[in-house]
């Protein structure tokens, strides 16, 4: 009789394995796309930034691939700012 702990453990790994080498094929991505476009055209945005309005709203930009879109984190930037205040982490 097989112990079900010793597959619960190798699936973890290897699910764990996969996920961090997708993590990092789409991190890498990512890269190429940013220093070619530095490169090649001068654009130096980042291609995730959060820019904050007048109203105290936030939008997430995402600019890679050739796509550009502004989605709205306000609740996330709010939740990061209460998390920051909280444990006297020092933030913009």
């Amino acid at each position: 009789m097989k112990k079900k702990g010793k597959n619960a453990g190798r699936t973890f790994l290897i699910s764990f394995t996969a996920a961090l080498c997708i993590l990092i094929l789409v991190l890498g991505f990512l890269t190429v796309d940013y220093q070619g476009r530095r490169m090649s055209f001068g654009d130096d945005t980042p291609p995730i930034q959060v820019i904050g309005r007048e109203n105290g709203d936030a939008d997430l930009s995402l600019k890679f691939f050739g796509k550009e879109a502004q989605v709205d984190f306000t609740f996330f930037n709010n939740l990061w700012n209460f998390l920051c205040d909280f444990s006297c982490i020092p933030h913009n």
